[in-house]
């Protein structure tokens, strides 16, 4: 693959990382829920059931796609600089989509359950 995208591609997977920490960081020191990372445009944050029942449940989930994204990223750009085998990248290619499949159905399984 072109080292462009890769790079492109590994930036993108440090900031949704940075993101995703700073979120969990933020819902778990202020109890507030970031509407734009767990919830979807058809749910009002209003109508949660416990809210703090909720932020325990999801703020790991968040926190873990965070580091792995995170990781993931830095993988990414060591990658291109010393040239590594191609199956390093599809392995970390693979744990990060299988943590965000994770990350979606331990979300979807909160929300459904508090709203």
């Amino acid at each position: 693959m072109d080292p462009t995208i890769d790079m492109f591609f590994g930036l993108f997977a440090i900031a949704c990382g940075v993101y995703c920490i700073y979120s969990a960081i933020n819902m778990k020191r202020t109890q507030t829920i970031d509407e734009k990372i767990l919830l979807g445009n058809d749910t009002k944050l209003l109508k949660c059931k416990d809210k703090t029942a909720f932020l325990k449940e999801v703020i790991p989930s968040v926190l873990f796609l965070g580091i792995v994204a995170f990781v993931y990223g830095i993988f990414q750009l060591v990658g291109i600089s010393v040239a590594l085998p191609p199956i390093f990248n599809k392995i970390g290619l693979g744990v990060f989509i299988l943590a965000t499949i994770l990350y979606a159905a331990l979300v979807t399984r909160a929300v459904k359950k508090y709203y």
